[in-house]
């Protein structure tokens, strides 16, 4: 599934739920968060504050990434990318 991300929303932690996360939109208008587990490595959130916007990103394992009906209704999230979902950023564009 390929995507080009256009704005980064929000970036948050959670102690009480030890998670971290990125919010950000998509170029179709779409809201999607990463999430990664606090105090661990969290390579998809640290490569994405890494680039420049617009990011090309392809996630590879698309079937991780669907959000539940809470997240949908409460977030308006489109996708939630997991920390063990690989994504990978196209340099290119």
């Amino acid at each position: 599934m390929e995507l080009v991300i256009i704005e980064i929303i929000q970036e948050g932690v959670s102690t009480d739920k030890e998670v971290t996360w990125l919010k950000c939109r998509t170029s179709n208008d779409k809201i999607i968060a990463f999430w990664g587990e606090l105090n661990r490595p969290n390579r998809n959130i640290i490569a994405l504050r890494n680039q420049t916007l617009p990011i090309h990103i392809e996630i590879l394992n698309p079937d991780m990434c669907e959000p539940t009906t809470h997240e949908i209704n409460k977030y308006g999230l489109a996708l939630i990318v997991p920390p063990d979902a690989f994504i990978q950023i196209n340099p290119e564009y």
